[in-house]
């Protein structure tokens, strides 16, 4: 059973280790609320979403680079390093600079274009990837920062990073992955052979996310791309600051693609705006009960409160009272529920107008 442990604070981030995971992986979720207000608030797009992502990574950085007990934290302070980013969400990271402002060593940057391609048989394959440019180093921590959907692209640039290294006769050290992602992506990275490293650190940033995919939502969401929250292990804070924004539950997904949002956002925006279109067209058939249920899991809220406690066992180490948290989202689904789907939908689209009109 997945346990989280607090391990390290710094300012308004929280660094968690998930404990007894069935993985061979180091993992962590780092929070903060900088990436909480990012997940939560889908209509900040552009630059400032970019820099909402790269202020959360330096502030997971830095929280991992003060751990001192932990390998990786050697490993910032004392290797070579390496980061590679995958054209074009990658670029949202900024690996390079947020590892330069904290330690003060300019790393070896290299880039793979990477297109993830959905086949007939529910697979996916890579496609335009043939845009390589390479620098790394011998005895290196090689960084990766991505959204991870599938794990389909990520484990395909480790793979053309591990020929690089052998054709050029070095070999990395140590892999640090940083990511918005799914239990799906830790699935499929356990499957793959990391026996070239001495380790494999990973970073959820908030939460280890489901991956969609139920077909009765299949004309509204993404199968294998949208993110959704329900049976996700979490952090306490993302939970507590979501309940004050409870609409947050019925988006189509967590994150949304990093690449448009950050570099086509009339593109990116007309997406969000037809997706609330879409829900307020089909509100009057629409059950927001059984929407709920199958995107989240607000409706634990209807539980008493020892009931709800035992849906979320990776919390009870974390605080010895949970009972505010309780209150506020049985409040809040309350308030959810005291309107009509149609009504959410105008409000969501009134809001989503505004912006609309200014691009």
């Amino acid at each position: 059973m997945d346990i989280l442990k607090k391990i390290n604070t710094n300012e308004d981030t929280i660094l968690y280790e998930i404990l007894q995971n069935k993985y061979k992986f180091d993992i962590y979720i780092a929070s903060s609320d900088t990436m909480i207000n990012l997940l939560n608030t889908p209509e900040c797009y552009g630059v400032k979403f970019q820099k909402k992502i790269s202020t959360s990574i330096y502030k997971a950085l830095s929280i991992l680079y003060k751990t001192e007990d932990k390998k990786i934290s050697e490993h910032l302070k004392n290797s070579p390093i390496d980061t590679f980013y995958i054209l074009r969400g990658g670029l949202n990271f900024n690996l390079h600079e947020n590892i330069y402002r904290l330690i003060e060593k300019t790393p070896e940057v290299s880039f793979i274009s990477s297109q993830r391609i959905s086949c007939k048989d529910g697979t996916f394959k890579i496609d335009e990837s043939t845009y390589q440019k390479w620098n790394i180093q011998d005895r290196s921590l090689l960084c990766i920062g991505d959204i991870c959907a599938t794990g389909t692209t990520i484990v395909n640039m480790i793979t053309n990073a591990i020929k690089r290294y052998n054709f050029e006769s070095k070999k990395p050290r140590w892999l640090l992955i940083i990511t918005i992602g799914t239990k799906k992506m830790l699935n499929e990275l356990s499957n793959y052979n990391f026996d070239c490293f001495e380790g494999v650190t990973i970073i959820f940033l908030e939460a280890v996310f489901n991956l969609f995919g139920n077909t009765s939502l299949s004309n509204i969401n993404i199968p294998y791309t949208d993110f959704f929250r329900k049976n996700t292990i979490r952090s306490i804070q993302f939970e507590k600051l979501s309940l004050s924004n409870p609409t947050c539950f019925l988006e189509r997904c967590a994150i949304y693609d990093g690449g448009s949002r950050s570099f086509e956002p009339k593109g990116y925006f007309n997406n969000l705006y037809t997706y609330w279109e879409k829900l307020f067209n089909q509100s009057n058939i629409l059950n927001i009960k059984e929407f709920l249920s199958l995107r989240s899991d607000l409706l634990n809220y209807e539980l008493d409160y020892d009931n709800w406690l035992s849906n979320y066992p990776y919390w009870n180490k974390l605080d010895d009272n949970l009972f505010p948290i309780y209150t506020e989202g049985k409040a809040q689904l309350n308030e959810l529920l005291s309107k009509k789907f149609g009504q959410i939908c105008e409000e969501r689209l009134t809001t989503l107008k505004k912006i609309k009109d200014k691009l």
